[in-house]
């Protein structure tokens, strides 16, 4: 099942799969954990899949995968099929419809993960910011834009598609503007009137269009002038007030976040629990699973993660894994 790029087309997929699924008891649903105990994988490597093995899967009633399941298996899908693929305009459609169908089953789901739109997007935000390609994120979302409703949808963090894209943390005020910028330009290349979509967003924040991190809030400003001058973006990334009493040096910075995962070197300090600090920094001995004492911005390592942002974390044993900073507006 897995080969080259140069034997794909070679590759009869669907009668694999059947035969796995058949002799092997493989269920084309579930999740098989990978040597990596944090890594996860479903059986089959979905960016070789045929367009009739996946129509073959979502469609069949021989497969009881929840509705939950199916949209991962979509999601993954679309994030790792790639132009060596024969099949993948082919494939792109089908997996949004076929998402967009499973959302219409069931009212209740509507609200719940994976929203394909949103798991595109960061690796849209990571490819223009590194000035990587991103044609192949922008036909994914130009497809999902025009054949599902994801454009309003509200991911596990609260945040619609432009919220998630003001939330990234980019290289600085300038390329976020620059990032909503391409972002509207896409949505309007999608045949959707990016001006009533920016309004019907304004509406969702009557006083202020702001996304929240853990500590921060990016505030947007977007002025619609008339057909000939577009519009004006602005952006200001700014501390919320509640954490003002916390030294700033174990908090996240403006496009410089610090880890949401409890128990780290890199915390930031707004998630950690009052009884843990003292007069605005982290206790020295915290009880609990600690790997050790919070460190401050200063002695961790600034790397650019993937599809993530710009974030701090524990230094290598030898120190040498800290990046440049970007330039920050």
């Amino acid at each position: 099942m897995i080969g080259s790029p140069d034997t794909f087309n070679c590759l009869d997929h669907e009668e694999t799969v059947n035969l796995m699924i058949k002799y092997a008891e493989v269920d084309p649903f579930s999740i098989y954990w990978m040597r990596d105990p944090m890594a996860f994988s479903w059986p089959f490597p979905t960016h070789l899949m045929s367009h009739s093995t996946l129509a073959s899967l979502l469609s069949s009633d021989c497969f009881y995968g929840t509705l939950n399941q199916r949209v991962s298996l979509i999601t993954t899908t679309l994030r790792d099929i790639c132009q060596l693929n024969s099949d993948y305009s082919k494939i792109i459609r089908l997996l949004c419809t076929r998402y967009e169908a499973i959302r219409n089953l069931d009212n209740e789901y509507t609200n719940l993960d994976p929203i394909l739109l949103d798991d595109i997007i960061g690796e849209w935000c990571w490819n223009e910011v590194n000035d990587e390609q991103s044609k192949e994120s922008e036909q994914k979302i130009e497809q999902i834009l025009r054949l599902t409703k994801d454009l309003h949808r509200i991911n596990y963090r609260g945040q619609t598609p432009l919220e998630r894209i003001l939330a990234y943390a980019s290289n600085g005020k300038t390329q976020t503007i620059t990032l909503i910028t391409k972002w509207l330009v896409l949505v309007a290349k999608s045949g959707i009137d990016y001006r009533e979509y920016v309004r019907q967003e304004l509406k969702r924040h009557p006083d202020g269009y702001m996304a929240h991190t853990c500590c921060r809030s990016i505030k947007l400003t977007v002025i619609l002038e008339d057909a000939e001058n577009g519009l004006h973006v602005d952006v200001e990334n700014i501390r919320c007030s509640r954490y003002g009493s916390l030294d700033p040096v174990f908090l996240c910075e403006a496009w410089r976040s610090r880890s949401r995962r409890l128990g780290s070197v890199s915390t930031c300090l707004s998630l950690v629990d009052e009884g843990l600090i003292f007069d605005g920094r982290p206790l020295p001995n915290a009880p609990g699973s600690w790997e050790a004492t919070i460190k401050p911005n200063s002695e961790l390592a600034l790397k650019n993660k993937k599809w993530i942002d710009w974030q701090y974390e524990k230094l290598s044993p030898t120190g040498t894994n800290w990046a440049p900073g970007p330039e920050f507006g």
